[in-house]
């Protein structure tokens, strides 16, 4: 029984790589265990981690079905949860967002289309995904809202629901006042990257300039049509490098040697495929 208040964070691993999915799920998906199995997609990293075996169970008879059933879990989880909630008589007051931190790697058989890009890149198929936010006691439900958004604004945004102050100097926004459609965001940057910020309509990704609202596959060079745009949105991107947070100690003792000297992050490969 949930009596006080209370944050909860549940970080799932699926779907994500491995692709590997349960018997039971695979199943609902119209799995044929007598048809063909989907090909391992981590191969690269069963290598780079010395375990030949990474990767190999729970496959569907395609990448995209086992996907699929990786998928159904995740649902069938976040149901539990809900369930949990709604059996402690705290759903109404309680606050839940469901959100993805990036766009899919079709490798392992997640798709963006219609969008350019995909995982480990700043085009909106890397960028832009599913969020969905629930609070009975405030916010009416079954609508969409067309704003960006952004994880930087859940800080913000959950302290001005609890009644806390949020610190100063954040790049999030409390969406609350947006949400309940007492009021508009307002107009705002949101960095997507080293390069990249994205301000309503406008997108700069690099040198070029997209205007969203009309080309959501990112096509159209619209930098020499919008050279106002274009120079705005480069001066902010270059102010977002001067956010300092408080500073942060740790109680914990100092490394000898940092970072270890076989630590190495992966390659972000730059051209994905679809398997299947």
């Amino acid at each position: 029984q949930i009596k006080a208040p209370f944050y909860l964070l549940v970080a799932f691993n699926a779907p994500h790589s491995p692709v590997q999915a349960t018997d039971g799920d695979l199943a609902s998906v119209g799995f044929d265990s007598d048809g063909p199995r989907a090909p391992n997609t981590t191969v690269d990293i069963a290598t780079r981690e010395k375990s030949p075996d990474y990767g190999e169970a729970g496959k569907g008879n395609t990448v995209r079905q086992t996907f699929a059933a990786m998928t159904r879990g995740l649902d069938r989880n976040v149901g539990k949860i809900l369930d949990a909630m709604a059996a402690s008589g705290r759903a109404d007051d309680t606050i839940v967002v469901f959100h993805s931190d990036n766009g899919a790697d079709p490798r392992h058989g997640g798709s963006n289309e219609p969008l350019r890009g995909n995982k480990f890149s700043t085009w909106d198929g890397g960028t832009r995904v599913v969020a969905m936010i629930r609070w009975p006691a405030k916010l009416k439900g079954g609508r969409k809202f067309e704003e960006p958004a952004c994880y930087i604004d859940l800080l913000p945004t959950f302290a001005a629901a609890s009644g806390a102050e949020a610190p100063e100097n954040l790049d999030g926004i409390n969406l609350l006042p947006a949400l309940a459609g007492e009021a508009d965001a307002g107009p705002r940057d949101i960095l997507l990257g080293s390069d990249t910020v994205v301000s309503g309509r406008w997108k700069l990704h690099g040198k070029q300039l997209f205007d969203l609202s009309v080309d959501a596959r990112e096509q159209h060079d619209v930098s020499a049509a919008n050279p106002a745009v274009r120079k705005r949105l480069r001066k902010s991107l270059g102010s977002f490098g001067t956010l300092r947070g408080p500073a942060v100690h740790s109680r914990l003792p100092l490394p000898e040697a940092w970072p270890p000297e076989d630590w190495k992050l992966p390659e972000e490969p730059t051209n994905l495929k679809p398997v299947k």
